[in-house]
């Protein structure tokens, strides 16, 4: 062979070696219709030399795998890790939608694809990360659902193929609920890093119920889709800048001659929307007391609706997304104890408060007592409302002035819960009757008793001869006292009111019941049956009736605590017997004369 002919072989070897790869990726690119991007990965080929051939040759790419499902209206992120400078190649012409996306370098990038905004004439408004460019026309809506190929290409060369899939946004639902008073939406907005609000204590608390008393939160739980770039925080008006999206209340049917009551978020503090995307849902905090009750029931319903106006992209008019109704209801609530109840001393210091109402449960209502004039006082407390719809608590009136009248009440319905309570003073009392012994015991007609103790029966010396069981806080009628050493004769005994020992026991060294500084007692005259007599002689036995006298019975008798200096005390049975001794030895002595 010729010189010069070996000289043209190797040329062309050469000349096959440097541009055969660009022309092969040159066909792929082409087959999908592509974008071109040889021509990059070619001139880098060639002004690098031999060494970035072979690197290019190496290199490697990929896309991960989250992030590759995204509903229409929304965004989403997609990591793509890369070896050399590459393309991230996004639909084709055979789509309606070709985007690249240049990465420079190596390393992992992430680009942020928002679909709401691919209407925009620059890729820049629409993709986050990278270099993007757009290699179709406008689209006049956002990128309809579709799978969309994603090619990863580094020098020319596909190192990683996927799909990303757009798909339709699903048909919004709305839910009615109603909350506590005692939640505080705006304190809830902003709590995570995305921007979602603090959703917890609203999901906590509520109960669902179209029905919703006056003064409770109206909760709105609407099934939120392709939303997440729509929806702007400070303007939810429905406008250019609200994004075409209007979040409003208003009410149903008002009446024909006045205008419809509207509160739209964003422009009334009445209102709160809080996002949760992370759940897909948007939540509407309606105050209602941000409006009035009328007379007429079906003015007092109102709708929560998400509406797309002709400002957004999605819709070519105004189009409701989801809507709830809600029906707003006078509160009803009632108290016990109920107008004219009394709190008896023995009832303790602790005051209890129950009632019902149709205000949602976990709603805390204030409960007050409270005394007027020289004996003013307020006690007050707080009282949860139960999943029924019962409360209950208990008012402190230790330290609250006794023998006083007071008016409770349940805020903020004072005037529909006020009742007069009358606190009886602490007043023992012990009333004790004249009677005939009967067997081993005496009964004590009525006692009053604040805390609870005993009725003691005293000789006229102070000598304790019986008690009664205890006696529990309260009134008490007809007390058995039980007498432990046996009356003889007829004689008077007085009945003090004692308190008990520990654990309810009877403690002798225990103090009394005072009133006006003496010891509640009475005085009784007890009588005791003379037994009848037997004569020597077989005669007759003649038995005298025991009669009766009638004596002055005091009635509650302070005594002091001194005690009396009188004293009558029992004959002894030693004594007895030989009374009847003496008198037996005189009737022989007159039947022997």
């Amino acid at each position: 062979m010729a010189p010069h002919h070996v000289f043209l072989t190797v040329a062309i070897v050469c000349t096959l070696l440097i541009v055969g790869p660009g022309t092969v990726v040159s066909e792929e690119i082409s087959s999908a219709n592509s974008p071109s991007v040889e021509g990059d990965a070619v001139s880098h080929s060639v002004k690098s030399g031999g060494s970035a051939r072979s690197n290019i040759q190496d290199a490697s790419g990929s896309i991960d795998e989250n992030g590759l499902t995204v509903t229409r209206g929304d965004d989403t992120t997609i990591s793509i890790s890369h070896s050399e400078t590459a393309t991230l190649v996004i639909g084709g012409d055979d789509y309606g939608f070709n985007t690249t996306v240049k990465l420079n370098g190596d390393g992992t990038d992430e680009i942020t694809i928002d679909t709401r905004q691919t209407t925009a004439e620059n890729a820049g408004a629409f993709i986050e990360g990278g270099s993007a460019t757009i290699h179709h026309k406008p689209l006049e809506q956002p990128i309809k659902p579709a799978k969309y190929p994603l090619r990863l290409i580094i020098g020319g060369i596909e190192r990683d193929v996927t799909t990303l899939s757009v798909e339709a946004r699903d048909e919004m639902t709305g839910e009615a609920f109603s909350a506590p008073r005692s939640l505080t939406p705006d304190e809830y907005l902003g709590g995570s890093d995305n921007g979602d609000a603090n959703v917890e204590p609203i999901e906590e608390s509520m109960v669902a119920s179209r029905n919703v008393t006056y003064r409770d939160y109206a909760v709105a739980r609407f099934s939120e889709s392709g939303l997440e770039t729509t929806l702007n925080r400070d303007d939810l008006t429905g406008s250019a800048t609200a994004n075409g999206l209007r979040i409003v209340l208003e009410q149903a049917v008002p009446h024909p001659n006045q205008e419809v009551r509207t509160y739209v978020a964003t422009e009334t503090d009445a209102v709160t929307v809080l996002p949760n995307f992370a759940d897909d849902e948007i939540y509407l905090l309606w105050d209602t007391t941000a409006t009035d009750l009328t007379a007429r029931s079906e003015s007092n319903r109102y709708r929560a609706k998400v509406v797309l106006t002709e400002e957004s992209s999605f819709v070519d008019e105004k189009t409701t997304l989801a809507t709830t109704t809600f029906d707003l209801r006078e509160a009803s609530v009632s108290l016990e104890p109920t107008n004219g109840s009394i709190h008896q001393p023995w009832d303790g210091d602790a005051f209890s408060v129950s009632g019902e109402t149709n205000r949602v449960a976990g709603t805390t209502l204030e409960v007050g007592l409270r005394g007027s004039g020289s004996d003013s006082f307020l006690e007050l407390g707080d009282a949860e409302i139960g999943d029924d719809g019962t409360f209950e608590t208990t008012l402190d009136v230790r330290s609250v002035p006794r023998g006083t009248n007071a008016t409770l009440w349940l805020r903020p319905y004072r005037s529909e819960t006020a009742e007069q309570i009358h606190l009886v003073a602490s007043d023992p009392y012990v009333e004790f009757e004249s009677q005939q012994l009967n067997g081993t015991s005496v009964t004590v007609s009525r006692a009053e008793l604040s805390e609870g103790g005993f009725i003691q029966i005293e000789s006229e010396d102070n000598t304790v001869v019986g008690r009664s069981e205890y006696l529990a806080a309260g009134e008490h009628a007809n007390i058995s006292a039980e007498l432990n050493t046996p009356l003889l004769e007829s004689q008077q005994l007085r009945a003090k009111v004692i308190r008990s020992g520990e654990e309810q026991s009877y403690d002798p060294d225990a103090s009394f019941y005072l009133q006006n500084e003496s010891v509640v007692n009475d005085t009784a005259r007890i009588e005791v049956p003379k037994q009848p007599t037997e004569t020597a002689t077989m005669t007759p036995t003649v038995t005298v009736t025991p009669t009766s006298t009638p004596y002055p019975v005091v009635t509650r008798t302070p005594l002091p605590p001194s005690g009396t200096t009188k004293s009558s005390l029992p004959l002894s049975p030693l004594t007895t017997i030989a009374a009847f001794a003496i008198v037996g030895l005189l009737v022989l002595r007159r039947v022997h004369t």
